[in-house]
């Protein structure tokens, strides 16, 4: 009768073991899927994921698949229209 109860008891253990270690491959795969995971839609989120970004004029950034993604810039500096005939205007600073 003890012989039954000892082999019951290692059944039960060795369950316990198995479902264990189960749920632990489950969260595994489940955090390496969230890292994978990336959306990229443009050179800000490709660089922002860590994918490599040229040196160039414009910069481009390749993703593991082979898209490339180029860094949009403006050769305009944004400017600060100048209304001298507002009395409320004021001069910017560094001008």
């Amino acid at each position: 009768m003890e012989e039954k109860s000892n082999k019951t008891v290692w059944i039960i253990v060795g369950v316990v073991i198995l479902v264990i270690l189960g749920y632990l491959m489950y969260l595994d795969l489940r955090s390496t899927d969230e890292e994978t995971t990336t959306i990229v839609t443009d050179f800000a989120d490709c660089a922002r994921a860590g994918f490599p970004v040229t040196d160039g004029t414009p910069r481009e950034c390749t993703t593991p698949n082979g898209s490339v993604y180029k860094e949009v810039t403006t050769n305009n500096p944004e400017t600060i229209p100048e209304n001298t005939e507002d009395p409320n205007f004021e001069e910017p600073i560094g001008k």
